[in-house]
């Protein structure tokens, strides 16, 4: 997909307004020494520059297959014996019931899909607010950490998990009108950019597609044989290096053997 946008320009608006944050425990290679003020949990930091280049370039990220996944086509029908062996197997551990409401829904996102930004989001899941039990399996609304989440939940009422993926349905279609339709555009958003000058992500981890596109990229273990045709997105950036092993070597080593 032609983009439009200069992709230096891209970065570097994100490296200046800090949208990009590192666990600093588990990954201090992305991270810089500056806490990062979206969060009130204190385990993150800044993303450095290097992390930024690296997770928002798509040539860094085709260079390996656990990261091509990132590009895959979120509202893509896909078969329902698929679903019905890949869902459970991504959830392995989960709760049955979200297992089964996942499987069943009709989002315009497959359940492919959410499966895996469920895994990663680990929304709150039966837990007590305001005398309410709620689910938001997908963190929405949890812009500066859970006590957020909870909240949106119980605005929303989302009491059980059907109503609240039901519930994200509206909030899952705008990104995918907006054309944030893969796991990539979810956090990189260069439509928007494009457009406006500004983006709306839906996280801030700097290495978060990468984290959801793991299943499908076979990497836990998942069954992913599937005799069936499937669409990919691929953004085309204008200025954007060639890609080089030699710079990028310590990133791509680091993602291999430790992600």
């Amino acid at each position: 997909m032609i983009t439009g946008v200069d992709f230096q320009e891209f970065v570097n608006y994100q490296i200046v307004n800090e949208l990009k944050c590192a666990e600093s425990s588990a990954h201090p290679i992305f991270c810089t020494d500056r806490d990062y003020k979206g969060e009130k949990s204190n385990i993150y930091h800044v993303a450095n520059n290097g992390a930024i280049g690296f997770f928002s370039n798509p040539y860094c990220l085709l260079q390996t297959e656990k990261n091509a996944m990132q590009f895959l086509k979120a509202e893509q029908e896909l078969p329902r014996e698929y679903v019905d062996l890949v869902v459970p197997q991504i959830l392995e551990g989960k709760n049955q019931e979200i297992v089964d409401s996942i499987k069943n829904t009709e989002s315009c996102i497959n359940p492919v899909f959410i499966a895996c930004i469920y895994k990663i989001e680990n929304g709150p899941v039966s837990e007590v607010y305001q005398g309410k039990k709620v689910y938001n399996l997908f963190n929405i609304g949890g812009y500066t950490g859970k006590e957020d989440a909870l909240k949106y939940a119980y605005e929303h009422q989302w009491f059980t998990p059907e109503a609240c993926i039901n519930g994200s349905e509206e909030v899952f279609q705008k990104y995918v009108d907006n054309g944030q339709d893969t796991l990539y555009a979810l956090d990189w958003d260069f439509q928007t950019y494009a457009n406006t000058g500004g983006v709306r992500q839906y996280a801030t981890l700097v290495n978060d597609a990468y984290n959801k596109a793991r299943p499908l990229s076979g990497i836990d273990g998942v069954i992913l044989d599937l005799d069936y045709d499937l669409v990919f997105k691929i953004p085309v950036y204008e200025n954007i290096p060639a890609y080089s092993e030699e710079e990028n070597e310590q990133f791509m080593r680091y993602v291999k053997e430790n992600m």
